[in-house]
Protein backbone atom coordinates (compact mmCIF):
# COMPACT_ATOMS: atom_id res chain seq x y z
CA UNK A 1 0.00 0.00 0.00
CA UNK A 2 2.69 2.40 0.63
CA UNK A 3 4.46 2.06 -3.15
CA UNK A 4 0.78 2.60 -3.85
CA UNK A 5 0.17 5.91 -1.73
CA UNK A 6 3.30 7.27 -2.81
CA UNK A 7 2.71 7.53 -6.40
CA UNK A 8 -0.66 8.85 -5.92
CA UNK A 9 0.72 11.60 -3.93
CA UNK A 10 3.43 12.34 -6.46
CA UNK A 11 0.69 12.68 -9.25
CA UNK A 12 -1.27 14.88 -7.24
CA UNK A 13 1.76 17.09 -6.68
CA UNK A 14 2.75 17.28 -10.21
CA UNK A 15 -0.50 17.98 -11.04
CA UNK A 16 -0.91 21.14 -8.73
CA UNK A 17 2.59 22.07 -9.55
CA UNK A 18 0.73 22.45 -13.42
CA UNK A 19 -2.36 23.60 -11.95
CA UNK A 20 0.18 26.71 -10.20
CA UNK A 21 1.86 27.77 -13.70
CA UNK A 22 -1.19 27.47 -15.58
CA UNK A 23 -3.64 29.82 -13.00
CA UNK A 24 -0.38 31.98 -12.94
CA UNK A 25 -0.59 32.55 -16.45
CA UNK A 26 -3.78 33.84 -16.21
CA UNK A 27 -3.55 36.01 -13.79
CA UNK A 28 -4.58 34.14 -10.72
CA UNK A 29 -1.37 33.69 -8.78
CA UNK A 30 -1.38 30.70 -6.79
CA UNK A 31 1.16 29.00 -4.46
CA UNK A 32 2.17 25.36 -3.98
CA UNK A 33 2.73 25.04 -0.03
CA UNK A 34 4.63 21.43 0.78
CA UNK A 35 2.77 19.80 3.67
CA UNK A 36 6.00 17.97 5.66
CA UNK A 37 6.16 14.29 5.24
CA UNK A 38 5.07 14.89 9.35
CA UNK A 39 2.18 16.26 8.92
CA UNK A 40 0.78 12.57 6.98
CA UNK A 41 0.83 10.33 10.17
CA UNK A 42 -0.74 12.64 12.22
CA UNK A 43 -3.63 12.96 10.02
CA UNK A 44 -3.47 9.09 10.34
CA UNK A 45 -3.06 9.07 13.85
CA UNK A 46 -5.59 11.54 14.42
CA UNK A 47 -8.51 9.95 12.28
CA UNK A 48 -8.26 6.13 12.82
CA UNK A 49 -7.52 6.42 16.85
CA UNK A 50 -9.62 8.99 17.24
CA UNK A 51 -7.89 12.74 17.72
CA UNK A 52 -9.64 16.20 18.86
CA UNK A 53 -13.43 15.88 20.03
CA UNK A 54 -12.98 12.26 18.35
CA UNK A 55 -11.19 10.85 21.03
CA UNK A 56 -14.37 7.90 21.59
CA UNK A 57 -14.11 6.56 18.56
CA UNK A 58 -10.81 5.25 19.40
CA UNK A 59 -12.31 1.52 19.42
CA UNK A 60 -14.85 2.00 16.85
CA UNK A 61 -12.91 0.01 14.27
CA UNK A 62 -12.63 -2.80 15.99
CA UNK A 63 -15.84 -2.78 17.17
CA UNK A 64 -18.73 -1.28 14.63
CA UNK A 65 -17.59 -2.21 11.78
CA UNK A 66 -15.28 -0.85 9.01
CA UNK A 67 -17.93 0.61 6.68
CA UNK A 68 -19.25 2.51 9.24
CA UNK A 69 -16.28 4.12 10.88
CA UNK A 70 -14.68 4.73 7.47
CA UNK A 71 -17.74 6.64 6.07
CA UNK A 72 -17.46 8.67 9.15
CA UNK A 73 -13.88 9.05 9.15
CA UNK A 74 -14.05 11.45 6.13
CA UNK A 75 -15.49 13.73 8.61
CA UNK A 76 -12.07 13.50 10.66
CA UNK A 77 -10.23 14.07 7.32
CA UNK A 78 -11.58 16.99 6.00
CA UNK A 79 -11.69 19.04 9.75
CA UNK A 80 -8.05 18.13 10.21
CA UNK A 81 -7.47 18.68 6.94
CA UNK A 82 -9.83 22.36 7.27
CA UNK A 83 -7.73 23.00 10.71
CA UNK A 84 -4.15 23.05 9.30
CA UNK A 85 -4.96 25.13 6.32
CA UNK A 86 -6.97 27.54 8.06
CA UNK A 87 -3.82 28.00 10.13
CA UNK A 88 -1.49 28.11 6.90
CA UNK A 89 -4.13 31.11 5.65
CA UNK A 90 -4.12 32.93 8.77
CA UNK A 91 0.01 32.85 8.97
CA UNK A 92 0.04 34.23 5.14
CA UNK A 93 -2.42 36.93 6.46
CA UNK A 94 -5.17 35.94 4.12
CA UNK A 95 -9.12 37.40 4.41
CA UNK A 96 -10.45 33.66 3.04
CA UNK A 97 -9.63 30.08 2.67
CA UNK A 98 -11.64 28.82 -0.12
CA UNK A 99 -11.94 25.35 -0.57
CA UNK A 100 -13.46 22.81 -3.36
CA UNK A 101 -16.19 21.21 -1.25
CA UNK A 102 -19.37 20.58 -2.41
CA UNK A 103 -21.17 22.97 0.20
CA UNK A 104 -22.55 26.37 0.56
CA UNK A 105 -22.27 29.03 2.82
CA UNK A 106 -24.69 31.95 3.71
CA UNK A 107 -24.98 34.40 5.68
CA UNK A 108 -28.07 34.73 8.12
CA UNK A 109 -29.24 36.92 11.00
CA UNK A 110 -27.23 35.73 13.38
CA UNK A 111 -23.81 35.25 11.26
CA UNK A 112 -22.15 32.45 8.51
CA UNK A 113 -24.45 29.70 7.56
CA UNK A 114 -23.53 26.12 6.39
CA UNK A 115 -26.13 24.74 3.96
CA UNK A 116 -26.03 22.07 1.70
CA UNK A 117 -24.71 21.84 -2.28
CA UNK A 118 -27.40 23.05 -4.55
CA UNK A 119 -25.90 19.43 -6.17
CA UNK A 120 -27.72 17.40 -4.23
CA UNK A 121 -25.97 14.02 -5.49
CA UNK A 122 -22.68 15.96 -4.92
CA UNK A 123 -23.48 17.54 -1.27
CA UNK A 124 -20.26 17.15 0.92
CA UNK A 125 -22.44 18.90 4.40
CA UNK A 126 -22.32 16.05 6.27
CA UNK A 127 -18.61 15.72 6.39
CA UNK A 128 -18.27 19.08 7.62
CA UNK A 129 -20.69 18.94 10.40
CA UNK A 130 -17.71 19.91 12.75
CA UNK A 131 -16.99 23.12 11.40
CA UNK A 132 -16.98 25.40 13.75
CA UNK A 133 -19.07 29.00 13.72
CA UNK A 134 -15.21 30.85 13.74
CA UNK A 135 -13.82 28.26 10.84
CA UNK A 136 -17.03 28.90 9.10
CA UNK A 137 -16.26 32.85 9.34
CA UNK A 138 -13.38 32.43 7.24
CA UNK A 139 -14.49 29.77 5.07
CA UNK A 140 -15.45 30.04 1.40
CA UNK A 141 -17.09 27.53 -0.82
CA UNK A 142 -17.22 28.17 -4.83
CA UNK A 143 -18.53 25.36 -5.86
CA UNK A 144 -21.59 25.26 -3.46
CA UNK A 145 -23.67 26.53 -6.41
CA UNK A 146 -22.41 24.27 -8.80
CA UNK A 147 -22.72 20.86 -10.08
CA UNK A 148 -20.12 18.71 -11.39
CA UNK A 149 -20.79 19.26 -14.87
CA UNK A 150 -20.49 23.32 -14.59
CA UNK A 151 -17.41 22.89 -12.72
CA UNK A 152 -15.71 20.63 -15.38
CA UNK A 153 -16.91 23.00 -18.24
CA UNK A 154 -15.63 26.15 -16.26
CA UNK A 155 -12.36 23.74 -15.71
CA UNK A 156 -11.92 23.00 -19.70
CA UNK A 157 -12.80 27.22 -20.95
CA UNK A 158 -9.31 27.69 -18.80
CA UNK A 159 -7.80 24.62 -20.35
CA UNK A 160 -6.95 23.26 -16.75
CA UNK A 161 -4.80 20.21 -16.54
CA UNK A 162 -7.32 18.72 -13.97
CA UNK A 163 -10.30 19.33 -16.24
CA UNK A 164 -10.80 15.56 -16.63
CA UNK A 165 -8.91 14.34 -13.29
CA UNK A 166 -11.19 11.28 -12.23
CA UNK A 167 -13.95 11.82 -8.85
CA UNK A 168 -11.68 10.74 -5.40
CA UNK A 169 -13.48 7.98 -4.14
CA UNK A 170 -11.12 6.84 -1.76
CA UNK A 171 -9.63 8.57 1.43
CA UNK A 172 -6.30 9.79 0.91
CA UNK A 173 -4.40 6.58 2.66
CA UNK A 174 -6.58 4.06 1.78
CA UNK A 175 -5.65 3.88 -2.10
CA UNK A 176 -8.68 1.49 -3.61
CA UNK A 177 -10.63 1.21 -0.83
CA UNK A 178 -9.02 -1.26 0.75
CA UNK A 179 -10.59 -0.24 4.39
CA UNK A 180 -9.69 -3.74 6.01
CA UNK A 181 -5.81 -3.52 4.94
CA UNK A 182 -5.48 -0.38 7.05
CA UNK A 183 -7.63 -1.50 9.99
CA UNK A 184 -5.74 -5.30 9.49
CA UNK A 185 -2.06 -3.32 10.19
CA UNK A 186 -3.53 -1.32 13.31
CA UNK A 187 -6.08 -3.72 14.83
CA UNK A 188 -4.36 -7.17 13.95
CA UNK A 189 -6.64 -8.87 16.19
CA UNK A 190 -9.77 -7.93 14.04
CA UNK A 191 -8.82 -9.62 11.73
CA UNK A 192 -8.58 -12.73 13.28
CA UNK A 193 -11.43 -15.47 12.87
CA UNK A 194 -14.79 -15.89 15.21
CA UNK A 195 -18.23 -17.17 15.65
CA UNK A 196 -21.31 -16.13 14.14
CA UNK A 197 -24.03 -16.10 16.37
CA UNK A 198 -28.15 -15.35 16.93
CA UNK A 199 -29.07 -13.07 19.86
CA UNK A 200 -29.68 -15.92 21.99
CA UNK A 201 -25.66 -17.02 21.44
CA UNK A 202 -26.16 -20.20 19.46
CA UNK A 203 -23.71 -20.47 17.19
CA UNK A 204 -24.53 -20.34 13.69
CA UNK A 205 -21.28 -20.33 12.09
CA UNK A 206 -17.85 -19.08 11.35
CA UNK A 207 -16.53 -15.98 10.06
CA UNK A 208 -12.74 -14.78 8.57
CA UNK A 209 -12.76 -11.50 11.13
CA UNK A 210 -14.72 -8.93 11.79
CA UNK A 211 -13.22 -5.70 10.16
CA UNK A 212 -15.07 -7.54 7.05
CA UNK A 213 -18.53 -6.62 8.93
CA UNK A 214 -20.51 -3.75 9.60
CA UNK A 215 -23.60 -3.33 11.44
CA UNK A 216 -27.04 -3.66 9.26
CA UNK A 217 -24.72 -6.27 6.94
CA UNK A 218 -27.11 -8.88 5.18
CA UNK A 219 -25.11 -10.41 2.42
CA UNK A 220 -21.68 -11.99 2.82
CA UNK A 221 -22.52 -14.03 6.22
CA UNK A 222 -22.11 -17.54 4.37
CA UNK A 223 -25.35 -18.46 6.54
CA UNK A 224 -28.04 -20.44 4.65
CA UNK A 225 -31.02 -22.23 5.69
CA UNK A 226 -32.53 -19.49 7.92
CA UNK A 227 -36.69 -18.84 8.34
CA UNK A 228 -36.12 -15.04 7.52
CA UNK A 229 -33.38 -13.17 6.45
CA UNK A 230 -30.70 -12.47 9.10
CA UNK A 231 -28.49 -9.09 9.47
CA UNK A 232 -25.61 -7.79 11.29
CA UNK A 233 -26.68 -6.34 14.85
CA UNK A 234 -23.44 -5.89 16.27
CA UNK A 235 -19.45 -6.82 16.47
CA UNK A 236 -18.08 -8.07 19.95
CA UNK A 237 -14.20 -7.52 19.12
CA UNK A 238 -13.80 -9.24 22.41
CA UNK A 239 -15.29 -12.28 22.05
CA UNK A 240 -14.40 -11.94 18.22
CA UNK A 241 -18.11 -12.53 17.71
CA UNK A 242 -20.56 -11.35 15.11
CA UNK A 243 -24.07 -11.45 16.21
CA UNK A 244 -26.79 -11.38 13.98
CA UNK A 245 -30.86 -11.39 14.27
CA UNK A 246 -33.98 -10.00 12.04
CA UNK A 247 -34.46 -7.08 10.07
CA UNK A 248 -36.70 -5.35 13.30
CA UNK A 249 -33.34 -5.87 15.57
CA UNK A 250 -31.43 -3.48 13.76
CA UNK A 251 -33.84 -0.62 13.76
CA UNK A 252 -33.32 2.17 16.37
CA UNK A 253 -35.49 5.04 17.32
CA UNK A 254 -32.73 6.55 20.24
CA UNK A 255 -29.66 7.64 19.85
CA UNK A 256 -27.35 9.02 22.37
CA UNK A 257 -24.27 11.35 20.86
CA UNK A 258 -21.00 13.18 22.47
CA UNK A 259 -19.27 15.92 21.28
CA UNK A 260 -21.82 17.53 19.56
CA UNK A 261 -20.93 20.77 17.26
CA UNK A 262 -23.81 23.05 17.46
CA UNK A 263 -24.22 25.61 14.17
CA UNK A 264 -27.00 27.50 15.59
CA UNK A 265 -27.66 29.34 18.88
CA UNK A 266 -29.86 27.45 21.33
CA UNK A 267 -33.71 27.21 20.64
CA UNK A 268 -36.46 25.73 21.54
CA UNK A 269 -36.06 22.36 23.55
CA UNK A 270 -36.47 19.95 21.77
CA UNK A 271 -35.47 20.96 18.80
CA UNK A 272 -38.15 19.11 15.91
CA UNK A 273 -35.41 18.77 12.58
CA UNK A 274 -34.71 15.99 10.60
CA UNK A 275 -31.14 13.86 10.46
CA UNK A 276 -28.79 12.25 8.96
CA UNK A 277 -26.65 8.93 9.82
CA UNK A 278 -25.29 8.25 6.94
CA UNK A 279 -24.11 10.21 4.00
CA UNK A 280 -25.59 8.64 1.67
CA UNK A 281 -29.51 8.42 3.39
CA UNK A 282 -31.84 11.20 3.34
CA UNK A 283 -32.46 13.15 6.15
CA UNK A 284 -35.29 12.13 8.34
CA UNK A 285 -37.46 13.96 10.89
CA UNK A 286 -36.24 13.59 14.65
CA UNK A 287 -36.33 15.20 17.67
CA UNK A 288 -33.18 16.18 19.74
CA UNK A 289 -32.95 17.31 23.02
CA UNK A 290 -29.34 19.19 24.10
CA UNK A 291 -27.90 17.97 27.20
CA UNK A 292 -24.59 18.96 29.32
CA UNK A 293 -21.08 17.87 28.55
CA UNK A 294 -21.54 18.63 24.46
CA UNK A 295 -24.03 15.67 24.86
CA UNK A 296 -27.45 15.06 23.13
CA UNK A 297 -29.83 12.63 22.90
CA UNK A 298 -31.93 11.90 19.48
CA UNK A 299 -35.20 10.80 18.66
CA UNK A 300 -35.74 9.01 15.40
CA UNK A 301 -39.50 9.47 14.15
CA UNK A 302 -39.72 7.07 12.06
CA UNK A 303 -36.76 5.02 13.17
CA UNK A 304 -33.61 3.84 11.22
CA UNK A 305 -31.69 0.50 10.15
CA UNK A 306 -28.06 -0.06 10.73
CA UNK A 307 -27.11 2.77 13.44
CA UNK A 308 -24.11 2.36 14.78
CA UNK A 309 -21.78 3.77 17.29
CA UNK A 310 -18.95 5.64 15.45
CA UNK A 311 -21.07 7.22 12.93
CA UNK A 312 -22.01 10.55 12.66
CA UNK A 313 -25.71 12.25 13.13
CA UNK A 314 -26.03 15.31 11.23
CA UNK A 315 -29.00 17.73 12.40
CA UNK A 316 -30.22 20.01 9.18
CA UNK A 317 -33.11 22.59 9.28
CA UNK A 318 -36.47 21.17 8.79
CA UNK A 319 -37.50 21.03 5.41
CA UNK A 320 -34.88 23.25 4.37
CA UNK A 321 -30.96 23.28 3.67
CA UNK A 322 -29.17 24.14 6.60
CA UNK A 323 -26.82 22.35 8.81
CA UNK A 324 -27.60 23.25 12.25
CA UNK A 325 -24.89 20.99 13.87
CA UNK A 326 -24.23 17.31 14.55
CA UNK A 327 -22.30 15.06 16.75
CA UNK A 328 -20.40 11.22 17.09
CA UNK A 329 -23.14 8.42 17.85
CA UNK A 330 -21.68 6.53 21.03
CA UNK A 331 -25.09 4.74 21.75
CA UNK A 332 -28.07 3.60 20.27
CA UNK A 333 -31.57 2.23 21.26
CA UNK A 334 -33.50 -0.42 19.47
CA UNK A 335 -36.87 0.42 18.03
CA UNK A 336 -38.30 -2.00 20.29
CA UNK A 337 -36.81 -1.23 23.80
CA UNK A 338 -38.17 2.71 22.70
CA UNK A 339 -41.53 1.84 21.88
Amino acid sequence: MGDELEEMIVVDILQARLLCLQTDSIGKLRRLVSIPQSHRPKVVCKTLHGGGNCRHRTRAWAQYGTDDVMRSERVGILQNGIGDLLELASELGADALATGHYVRRAIGSCGPELHRAADESRDQSYFLFATTEEQLRMLRFPLGELDKREVRSIAHSLDLVVAEKPDSQDICFVPQGRYTDVVARLKPDAAEPGDIVDMGGRVLGRHPGIIHFTVGQRKGLGLAGNEEPLFVVRLDAAARRVVVGPRESIRTRKIRLGFVNWLMPPGAVPLTCAVKVRSSRPPAPARIVPLADSAAEVELVSGEDAVAPGQACVFYEEGGTRVLGGGWIVKTEPAQAAA
